[in-house]
């Protein structure tokens, strides 16, 4: 993993953690339990993610290091 972060969400407080390699997201509870993976879909392409935030309504944002730009994924 790359970037590790906690984020407050409206069903509580998730820890995102960036796996460049794989170009995907992992999201876990704060108890250790993965919740969901999140990787490309549609015109949202994760390419070497470094880095990941969600916001207070639960969308998650994505740090792309090869395509230096930031994707919005809808909670």
């Amino acid at each position: 993993p790359i970037g590790v972060t906690v984020s407050t969400t409206p069903s509580g407080q998730i820890v995102l953690v960036a796996n460049g390699t794989k170009s995907q997201i992992l999201v876990f509870s704060t108890s250790g339990t993965l919740q969901k993976t999140i990787s490309s879909t549609g015109k949202c392409t994760i390419n070497r993610a470094r880095d990941a935030a969600a916001d207070s309504s639960g969308d998650i944002y994505v740090a792309n290091y090869e395509s230096n730009d930031i994707l919005e994924f809808s909670s």
